[in-house]
């Protein structure tokens, strides 16, 4: 069922779905959060998944990655070891990413927080709950791609 989302899915999809994310995903809580950061409550460098995790990308992904993000790197020399020259791409990389740009923070049941880590998905896990760092907004939340990605995998 891969390659499954919102604009090519069947009405039983789109319930099936649905139904996750009224068990799932329960309250958008932006402030709750920003108001958490912003007493020292909790700290935006214990969000997992706070930067694009880079680490496994193969050569030719960072170099699109590094190329969607306008980072700068240099050209590989001749004779140059392939994974010497991913591992000083991974280093420019690093020395300029920026964090995922977060929308919008919901509560989400903890197996869901899983999925959505696992998806390279910004999550807070604290004493008081999880929340996703949602990358996207002004759309439905049914029509989040990565929800489509987690739905295909789980059913």
């Amino acid at each position: 069922m891969s390659n499954v989302y919102y604009g090519n899915s069947t009405k039983e999809q789109r319930e099936k779905i649905e139904k996750i994310i009224e068990k799932k995903i329960f309250v958008k809580q932006t402030e709750l959060v920003e108001i958490l950061f912003s007493k020292g409550v909790e700290k935006q460098e214990d969000v997992d998944n706070f930067r694009v995790d880079i680490d496994e990308m193969n050569l030719e992904r960072l170099m699109e990655y590094a190329d969607e993000e306008g980072i700068e790197y240099r050209g590989q020399d001749d004779g140059e070891d392939i994974e010497y020259y991913r591992y000083v791409i991974l280093e420019e990389i690093r020395d300029e990413q920026d964090p995922q740009d977060i929308q919008e923070w919901w509560l989400v049941a903890p197996d869901m927080a899983d999925y959505l880590m696992n998806h390279g998905e910004p999550v807070l896990e604290t004493n008081y709950g999880a929340w996703w760092g949602r990358t996207r907004s002004g759309q439905e939340i049914i029509m989040d791609p990565t929800l489509w990605e987690i739905y295909s995998e789980i059913l």
